[in-house]
């Protein structure tokens, strides 16, 4: 029946040759979104810096599985974990094996961190702070800044003397806030998307000028939230890495407590670190 109503023969052609002039006109009058619109003001480095708070504040929780690689000068790990996230400073890893049994336990808490190998029936324990993360983990970052970053969020520096440094990058099609003390010395370097503004890349420099980078990537849309579920942070002057795969992530879900406690069996050997000498970073 709807043959009957198509035009045929020179006409039906005719039809369609308009047709196709019309979708290209449109076409050519439509502006690609490659970049923020130039005839509106950009945003100013305040207005960056307060939507980049308004994010972290959106998460509080994280659960997923991953699957987690830890590199350091010595020696790499590769495992599958499950991952438990919660603000301010919450979080327990659970490496398993293949058939789903635990290889590793790490947990930070308002009570330290504990590193946990059954098998080995040996703990580690010591303070949640930046060394012993580094002694773990591979990596030198507060507890804070290893929850922001395991959320997918952007760790910011504590307010004081530095002040925020926002440009649009043309040619890379994202936004570049920096907080820098003078021209030549900038504790941190954000690169962001230029529509949804999430973190893509942070580049933070120590006083020591060691540098450490964090790398988001594979964006995945919960609910209005766009969470990555790559995350890789290194630092660039050694093989020193740690790198997240996530896989079905749900957020700001309550996760119990209890679930960020750990009691040990009696007959494990506990080596606490903040009786050991200090660790020499290289």
């Amino acid at each position: 029946m709807l043959m009957e109503y198509l035009p045929r023969g020179r006409y039906f052609f005719r039809l369609l040759s308009s047709l196709t002039g019309l979708l290209f006109f449109v076409a050519g009058c439509v502006t690609p979104l490659t970049r923020p619109d130039t005839r509106r003001k950009l945003l100013s480095a305040w207005e960056m810096l307060s939507s980049i708070r308004r994010r972290n504040d959106q998460i509080s929780s994280l659960r997923t599985i991953t699957r987690l690689t830890i590199t350091t000068p010595e020696d790499q790990k590769n495992f599958n974990a499950i991952l438990l996230v919660q603000r301010p400073h919450f979080i327990r890893l659970e490496a398993v094996n293949m058939f789903m049994q635990p290889m590793y336990f790490f947990v930070l808490n308002e009570d330290g961190l504990l590193w946990y190998a059954p098998a080995d029936k040996k703990a580690v324990k010591g303070a949640a702070d930046s060394l012993n993360i580094y002694r773990l983990l591979g990596i030198r970052l507060s507890a804070a800044e290893l929850v922001d970053v395991l959320l997918g969020c952007i760790p910011l520096p504590a307010a004081g003397n530095i002040q925020p440094e926002l440009t649009y990058i043309e040619a890379d099609y994202r936004y570049l806030l920096k907080f820098c003390q003078d021209t030549n010395r900038c504790s941190h370097k954000i690169w962001l998307h230029p529509y949804r503004l999430y973190g893509m890349k942070l580049v933070q420099t120590a006083e020591s000028a060691r540098q450490w980078q964090v790398s988001w990537g594979g964006f995945e849309q919960l609910t209005d939230i766009y969470l990555p579920t790559s995350i890789k942070v290194e630092r660039l002057d050694q093989s020193s890495r740690l790198e997240l795969k996530y896989k079905k992530p749900v957020i700001n879900e309550a996760i119990p407590p209890d679930k960020f406690q750990l009691k040990l069996p009696p007959d494990v050997e506990i080596v606490f670190l903040d009786n050991q000498p200090p660790a020499v970073e290289q």
